[in-house]
């Protein structure tokens, strides 16, 4: 989530981060110097604040390619679960232009028009792209693209091509807003902003889908405001699809805690198991434990009172 953010938003503070992912700040504290400890993000002060920020471009990078990696999955999944008429024969279709093997001019009119759409932003921008990728390589439909990216040679060098003016990432987000374009009602479609589309392509029922879209237009609802709507509205279906509530964070966290537990004393601490740390390690590793110590306390303080209010 923290790298997600800072690679989406630039360098944020603690309060910002802490704010975007609803964790406490002491637990984001702590997850930012193990961010800082591997090397994956940097800091530096700004006034009274510090500013966090990706390590350097390599990190980037790795980000970039793992929100690729999610996003082409994902909407391929998104696409798959398209009703089977939406989905061709591709018996039928024949050979698709490019597909076999990598068409050098094609490809490089590819790269042409979108660099042309790369320099707009917005909804249309997405969509504009969107239709070049489907026009030219598949036909104009959603369905081949599902069924035949993998194997479309044009289609592959065009993703990992150096000279493509937008991220894999982008592309991928374009096309999968372009499907879901076309399975919302026309006036919801181009009522929502292409940040209200990327909120929505996690939403798999298109009914819900549809019915989320109305309400960010009717309610004017913010980009924040429409994130909170879906995640509540998702975690209800996923609620009411296991028939069971998901176990509460504080349940899930304080298994990690008893297993990270057993593992810290699972052998006697000697000197001779601290001469891997220098002083300043050994520093950090007591800090550390402190402000867990600390968080603990407070929490339990805080399920004791919520449990004698559950009494009353």
């Amino acid at each position: 989530m923290v790298l997600l953010a800072l690679n989406r938003l630039g360098p944020q503070t603690v309060g910002q981060l802490q704010e975007l992912s609803g964790i406490e700040q002491s637990a984001m504290s702590h997850h930012l110097r193990v961010l800082r400890d591997a090397r994956l993000v940097r800091t530096e002060r700004r006034g009274k604040h510090v500013i966090y920020r990706l390590h350097d471009h390599h990190v980037a990078h790795i980000v970039e390619d793992a929100i690729s990696h999610v996003i082409e999955a994902d909407d391929r999944e998104h696409l798959e679960m398209a009703p089977s008429n939406d989905i061709p024969d591709t018996t039928l279709v024949g050979t698709l232009p490019g597909e076999i093997e990598v068409d050098p001019p094609l490809l490089e009119e590819l790269l042409e028009e979108l660099e042309l759409h790369s320099r707009g932003q917005g909804l249309q921008t997405a969509l504009a792209i969107a239709d070049c990728v489907l026009g030219r390589l598949f036909k104009r439909d959603s369905g081949l693209l599902s069924s035949r990216s993998r194997n479309h040679e044009t289609f592959k060098a065009l993703q990992n091509n150096a000279s493509l003016p937008i991220s894999k990432s982008s592309l991928w987000y374009a096309l999968a807003v372009k499907h879901q374009y076309q399975q919302l009602p026309r006036s919801f479609a181009e009522g929502l902003s292409l940040a209200q589309h990327k909120v929505l392509l996690r939403v798999k029922s298109v009914n819900l889908k549809v019915d989320l879209a109305r309400r960010a237009i009717q309610e004017e609802l913010s980009k924040r405001e429409l994130e909170r709507l879906v995640r509540r509205r998702c975690r209800e279906d996923e609620v009411r699809g296991r028939g069971r509530p998901p176990l509460p964070a504080v349940v899930k966290g304080m298994r990690q805690l008893v297993k990270a537990t057993d593992l810290a004393t699972s052998e006697p601490l000697s000197t001779d198991a601290l001469r891997s740390l220098d002083q300043a390690g050994i520093a950090q590793l007591l800090q550390s434990l402190d402000q867990n110590i600390q968080a603990l306390n407070a929490l339990g303080s805080q399920l004791r009172r919520l449990a004698n209010d559950l009494e009353d």
